[in-house]
């Protein structure tokens, strides 16, 4: 059995082709769904990343894991998704881009392999998409074909700030639009409903 989660965190369903958004704005999402299954009534525990990847970890609510802020980290006593993973037979990892999900917040129990690339890469760097699908590459080619594993790959990518590289025509964007707001949090947090 292979499990891989890959986590897009703060991405929104309402703006995926396979949850009825009208412009196409996730193909290889979309295939997938078409061939997996979609799930239509999953919930989050939380409005941010601290207390909802907590829950995604140990299937508790922020109450119970103790994760609720970015300075704590899961209880001792809190199960783990990947312990459980590990003692059915897998070979476990996770590669992570964001330091809410960490060693330092106990993240890493129960994973044979651990990356940190928030480490290396500031999560306002374009290279960082590219050097998880990298990690991500090496990792499932370090696997042999009779090997079960599970690898959990947390995504900033559609997370603020949206960065793109200078080369590239994000999909998400409207040509002709030309207000203020120019992806950055503090732009944001100005928009009107128009932007």
């Amino acid at each position: 059995m292979n499990v891989l989660l890959y986590v897009f965190d703060s991405l929104r369903p309402d703006h995926l082709s396979s949850y009825g958004y009208d412009r196409e704005t996730s193909p290889a999402i979309d295939a997938i769904a078409d061939d997996g299954v979609r799930f239509t009534n999953a919930f989050s525990q939380g409005i941010w990343t601290a207390p909802t990847s907590g829950s995604i970890f140990t299937g508790l609510y922020p109450s119970v894991h103790g994760g609720e802020t970015v300075s704590e980290p899961l209880s001792p006593a809190a199960p783990r998704l990947a312990m459980a993973l590990a003692d059915a037979g897998l070979t476990t990892g996770c590669i992570s881009t964001i330091d809410q999900v960490s060693g330092f917040r106990g993240y890493d129990e129960g994973f044979d392999e651990f990356v940190e690339l928030f480490k290396t890469y500031d999560p306002d760097d374009p290279a960082l998409g590219k050097a998880l699908h990298d990690e991500v590459d090496e990792w499932l080619a370090a696997r042999s074909p009779d090997e079960d594993w599970s690898l959990c790959a947390w995504s900033l990518g559609t997370h603020t700030p949206y960065v793109f590289s200078e080369n590239t025509e994000p999909a998400f964007t409207d040509p002709s639009y030309d207000g203020p707001i120019d992806g950055s949090i503090s732009a944001l947090k100005s928009a009107e409903s128009d932007d």
